[in-house]
């Protein structure tokens, strides 16, 4: 993703592993960070589409489990 601000603005929150969602067999690590903006996030790279999700309610998108497994729990848990 390309966001317009610096990464000294960025919270590192941990490295984290999961199935990857599409490739039986192999594995996705991430590092997360938590960056709070007013600016938009633009897809770059690898990166294809970005969709906004409220990770206090269920979603109907079919997430990849190292976001189901990981990502929403995080964002539940600093949203509190």
């Amino acid at each position: 993703m390309k966001a317009s601000r610096p990464l000294r603005f960025a919270r590192y929150l941990g490295r984290y592993s999961a199935p990857a969602a599409n490739k039986p067999g192999f594995e996705v690590v991430a590092e997360i960070f938590r960056i709070d903006h007013r600016s938009s996030v633009v897809a770059n790279a690898e990166i294809e589409e970005i969709k906004w999700v409220d990770p206090r309610l269920p979603n109907a998108l079919p997430l990849a489990p190292l976001t189901c497994d990981f990502v929403l729990p995080l964002c539940r848990s600093l949203s509190r």
